[in-house]
């Protein structure tokens, strides 16, 4: 998915492209996806879960049994980056 951004304080799109493959390598293990949204107005970034509420219970009653690389993976956050 690709977003028209405009603007001087813009990512191109070529800033784009090399960015996201980047991000996946260096927090693989971490995020599940990286993908440009346009869902953000004023903030760079935001990590998204697609069960929070489940995320949420878990990580209060669960989460200390588990080590890291087992939470993400359980989790799946999905990191969404404003090129804006």
């Amino acid at each position: 998915m690709w977003l028209s951004v405009t603007g001087t304080d813009s990512l191109r799109r070529s800033e784009v492209d090399a960015l996201i493959p980047w991000v996946k390598k260096t927090l693989s293990g971490k995020v599940q996806n990286v993908r440009i949204t346009k869902r953000l107005d004023s903030h760079p970034c935001v990590v998204t879960v697609e069960e929070m509420a489940a995320a949420r219970h878990f990580i209060r009653t669960q989460s200390h049994l588990m080590n890291e690389e087992s939470r993400f993976a359980l989790l799946q956050p999905q990191l969404e980056l404003n090129p804006r």
